[in-house]
Order: structure tokens, then C-alpha cells, then sequence
């Protein structure tokens, strides 16, 4: 699956599983936001611990996907996998962004996935996992891409 850098981040590679050092600012964040929702997606069973300690920000919400996401395996790559877009940025602060993420699905479809990051005492934005017992779902149809998208280069 494609997953979009830029000068804005990743700056670290290393772990290979889950890249971060992302710049403290809006396109930082929207491509934190996105590395980290694709890769926690997509991560296989010997990379999630990986994943969840560098990209996903501490709380009972990556406790609850942890507890999940020991109940299925990922051995193989995803194939066909959807592409990402571009997003928009629907709040922003120096602590803490939303972001909606517009992907096109395998059968042309469009989504868009309402991702949050948070600036952590590490230096790097970290997902911010919805409250395992909120009722919104992350993910919602639309039918266009938004005008106000910031188109990612080669992705959809």
C-alpha cells in the first residue's frame, strides 16, 4: 500500500515497520495522521507491538485496539489495497490536529476516515485512538472529493 512522505515527514525509517519524526506543524501532522492510520491497519502480526509503541498515542483507546488486534492475524501484504487521496485539515493546534483522510476504495468508492493526532512528550505526533465506546464510526461515505482536499501527488 502507498503511503505518502514529503520534506514534512517521515524522518526516521527505522523501524522499518512504523517511520516517524513528523514536523510540528499542520502537513506534519495530516501525514502522522495518515502513516500511522495505514500502518496500523495494515501492520502484520510480528510489527503491531511496533506500530502501536511509535505511532499510536498511550491510553485506554490503544489498549482496546491492542486487545483486538491480538484476535486476528496479518501474515501477508495487503493486495489491493485502497489509495489515499489527500485530506483536509478540520482543526489544528501546536497539541493536537483532526484530519479527515479521503481514500478511494477498491470498487471506486470514496471515504473519508476522521483521524486525530496529538504532539507527544517524545517530540512526534501520535495518533490519538477514538474512546473504544464512542458511537460515531471514524469512517464515513461521501460522494466527491472535496474541493477543499489537499490532493496527495500520484495517489488517486
Amino acid at each position: 500500500m502507498s503511503i505518502p512522505i514529503a520534506d514534512q515527514g517521515p524522518h526516521t525509517t527505522i523501524p522499518i515497520a512504523a517511520p516517524h519524526g513528523f514536523d510540528h506543524n499542520g502537513p506534519g501532522a495530516a501525514l502522522a495522521a495518515i502513516n500511522a492510520t495505514v500502518r496500523m491497519s495494515v501492520a502484520a502480526d510480528d510489527q503491531w507491538g511496533t506500530v502501536a509503541d511509535h505511532l499510536i498515542a498511550p491510553g485506554a483507546a490503544r489498549d482496546a485496539w491492542a486487545v483486538n488486534r491480538v484476535r486476528l492475524s496479518i501474515t501477508a501484504p495487503a493486495a489491493d489495497a485502497p489509495r489515499i487521496c489527500g485530506y483536509e485539515m478540520t482543526r489544528y493546534t501546536p497539541q493536537r490536529a483532526d484530519v479527515s483522510i479521503v481514500t478511494r476504495q477498491r470498487d471506486n468508492s470514496l471515504t473519508a476516515n476522521a483521524a486525530s493526532v496529538v504532539w507527544s512528550a517524545g517530540g512526534d505526533w501520535q495518533l490519538q485512538l477514538p474512546d473504544p465506546s464512542a458511537q460515531t464510526a471514524p469512517v464515513t461515505a461521501i460522494d466527491t472529493l472535496p474541493a477543499s482536499m489537499i490532493t496527495l501527488k500520484g495517489q488517486c
